[in-house]
């Protein structure tokens, strides 16, 4: 089986990396805000599967 979802935290990166460099101009505020993104998303993405998880388990 192709395990294409080890593609996807890289690649989740690089989309925090360039949404960031659209909004500024220098690296540390471009660094900032894409790891700030990146926070945001793992945040939802993990509160997401919780709840798939836990309907799974109990429903």
């Amino acid at each position: 089986m192709n395990h294409f979802f080890w593609y996807l935290p890289p690649l989740f990166m690089l989309v925090g990396l360039v949404y960031s460099a659209t909004k500024y101009d220098e690296w540390p505020a471009i660094l900032r805000d894409a790891l700030w993104w990146q926070i945001r998303l793992l945040i939802f993405l993990g509160s997401l599967g919780l709840i798939i998880y836990l309907f799974t388990r109990f429903f």
